[in-house]
């Protein structure tokens, strides 16, 4: 809902794939702000008529969120850094 217009200016489509209601506990404005983000780099990374998919999945021990864009991902090198405030990989300076 938030991203819609970004997703419009940039030409992007956005789907759900297998998105439900799951209950989870969870800080909302926390989850909405990591969310946003991870959103908002995708759009933005894929180019236009690309499209970025949200997609949920239950596991045994919780709910798996997942945004693909089709650009290839977060490197493996930096995921152990995407909450450090402030940091910003390689692709975004």
């Amino acid at each position: 809902a938030g991203v819609d217009p970004l997703a419009r200016e940039h030409g992007v489509r956005l789907v759900g794939e297998g998105v439900e209601a799951v209950p989870v506990v969870v800080d909302g404005k926390e989850m909405s702000r990591v969310l946003a983000n991870l959103l908002v780099n995708a759009i933005r990374r894929t180019p236009s008529d690309g499209t970025v998919a949200v997609a949920t999945a239950r596991h045994e021990d919780g709910v798996v969120l997942s945004v693909s864009d089709g650009c290839g991902g977060i490197p493996d090198q930096d995921i152990g850094r995407v909450f450090d405030t402030g940091w910003r990989g390689e692709h975004a300076r």
